[in-house]
């Protein structure tokens, strides 16, 4: 009888040399005969189908059992390698099927790179892996902030939904309604008051005791002023 976990000059089973060619239903019929679901080179079973992008051989090593904690020579996981390639379907059943996520938010500024980047898919896929809404990265406050900063309004409406904290105070940078008022975004600024923001600090003077709504007028920001009037904002104040 054939050896099903037999390997080739190069070390790899059939199982991977099925992978590495997208054989699903070849790679079926090698798990259903026992080949080794954790076999590894330099990466894993999983990892392999991962990185081929092999979805529907992923599903199935999962259900064979397939380990979804071992790492490669790297010290790269299943999880880590979906996150990174922003595979939101593989990282949802790789948690679903008990993969450990703690060691994705070792490195504390990852929400805050995938927000610098741009990249609302990183984005959604960390926060359904677990990522903390409210961890604060030096000098850029929490997610929800440093978003605000940067314009980000399809993030900023994300991260609320992920239950960030709408009025969470960075200290030096304030809150999120602070940094957009100071920016004249109004988009954003809607959305934050909509999401239940603090909308106390519309009255709050700058050092020449000068308010938002001042600002906004001065500078002729119409869409800002008609945000700022709509939330509550006292007209005759300086």
């Amino acid at each position: 009888r054939a050896n099903v976990n037999a390997r080739d000059a190069l070390g790899q089973t059939a199982l991977q040399l099925a992978i590495e060619e997208g054989h699903a239903g070849i790679a079926d019929l090698l798990i259903e005969a026992g080949a080794d679901v954790d076999a590894q080179t330099t990466t894993t079973v999983l990892m392999l189908a991962i990185k081929r992008r092999r979805l529907e051989i992923v599903d199935k090593l999962i259900k064979a059992g397939a380990d979804v904690d071992a790492d490669d020579c790297h010290g790269e996981t299943a999880l880590t390698l979906a996150v990174k390639d922003g595979l939101l379907g593989i990282v949802d059943k790789l948690i679903e099927a008990g993969a450990d996520n703690l060691s994705l938010f070792d490195c504390d500024d990852l929400l805050h790179r995938a927000i610098d980047d741009g990249c609302e898919r990183q984005v959604l896929v960390l926060l359904r892996a677990g990522a903390d809404v409210e961890i604060e990265e030096s000098g850029e406050g929490t997610p929800l902030s440093y978003a605000a900063r940067l314009g980000e309004t399809s993030m900023v409406s994300l991260l609320l939904e992920y239950g960030a904290d709408v009025d969470h105070d960075g200290g030096w940078c304030g809150t999120a309604l602070q940094i957009v008022m100071e920016q004249g975004d109004s988009e954003i600024f809607e959305l934050l008051v909509g999401a239940g923001a603090d909308t106390g600090c519309l009255e709050d003077p700058d050092e020449d005791g000068l308010r938002p709504l001042y600002h906004a007028a001065q500078s002729g920001n119409e869409r800002m002023v008609l945000a700022l009037l709509r939330a509550g904002a006292v007209v005759n104040v300086r």
